[in-house]
């Protein structure tokens, strides 16, 4: 019962329950655990990790308060003791599932320290152990996505979405994938889905403008572009596409210019994107000026 109240997001219910449970078996370590991801849930960090050491007095060889206690340091940024704490699980890991679940954790807190390559190896080895983990599909292909491999990015995504076909971050994802991949009309058709969950999510009218630019159909691409602006006025790549999308309107360039320095402003890094900073170095000189 308390699984299913913290599955309905009534932590203050399953908290209540777990309470109850303690009191009849105060001897059961899977109750503290259990507790103590539902605080983690609160966002009380110090509760979870006094419940995941309660749980480790009473069965100190059991990975999951393990777990719990290298994702609050993780919570708190002491990253590494989460990854000493990590390898510990790691270690005591014993069924697939226990091993797929510290090799999840193992990859969570190396991603959380930058070290995508040892992220990556520590996630695929984890899901090869388990399919069903679609938080560890979704964070190696964004790795993926974020060396530049696509091709890795779509297999991973794909994997992801036939676990979940309506995770909409799957299919903005794979919209996004498709565009690097220059399949437009798959990314198009990504787009629609997600839309058809949320109609009126930003990013999935900014990839899909980008895609309809990139197809020819730029009075569909500027319409879904503007849309996506009006409802997220933060995200860079929106910018980036309403730029190239008035670039090729005519007497539109300085718009486009003030485009692209807006998405810069906002994060878009010139230096790692080619394509925009071409476009910027052609077609804006002036903000290349000191």
């Amino acid at each position: 019962m308390a699984k299913l109240s913290k599955q309905q997001l009534d932590y203050q219910g399953a908290i209540k329950m777990m309470n109850k449970a303690i009191e009849l078996a105060p001897d059961q370590c899977e109750y503290y655990v259990e507790r103590g991801h539902v605080y983690l849930g609160l966002e009380k960090n110090k509760k979870a990790y006094q419940d995941f050491k309660v749980a480790m007095s009473i069965d100190s060889m059991n990975v999951e308060p393990w777990i719990g206690k290298s994702l609050c340091h993780m919570y708190n940024e002491e990253l590494d003791s989460a990854l000493m704490v990590a390898h510990i699980a790691y270690i005591l890991a014993e069924s697939q599932y226990e091993q797929a679940r510290a090799g999840s954790l193992l990859g969570e807190v190396f991603l959380s320290k930058h070290q995508e390559v040892k992220a990556f190896e520590y996630f695929s080895e984890s899901l090869q152990l388990d399919t069903t983990n679609n938080r560890g599909f979704k964070k190696a292909a964004l790795i993926a996505m974020g060396q530049g491999d696509f091709k890795q990015a779509e297999v991973l995504l794909l994997k992801a979405l036939t676990n979940d076909s309506r995770d909409l971050e799957v299919l903005i994802n794979l919209a996004y994938t498709y565009n690097n991949l220059e399949y437009y009309r798959q990314s198009v058709e990504y787009c629609n889905m997600a839309l058809t969950f949320d109609p009126a999510e930003p990013l999935a009218r900014s990839n899909r403008a980008l895609a309809y630019f990139q197809l020819g159909e730029t009075d569909r691409a500027l319409e879904d572009i503007n849309q996506s602006i009006r409802s997220d006025r933060t995200n860079p790549l929106a910018y980036k596409c309403k730029g190239e999308i008035l670039l090729a309107m005519e007497e539109e360039t300085s718009k486009a210019c003030k485009c692209f320095d807006k998405a810069i402003n906002l994060g878009y890094d010139q230096a790692s994107e080619s394509a925009l900073a071409a476009l910027v170095a052609v077609h804006c000189p002036e903000m290349l000026e000191d």
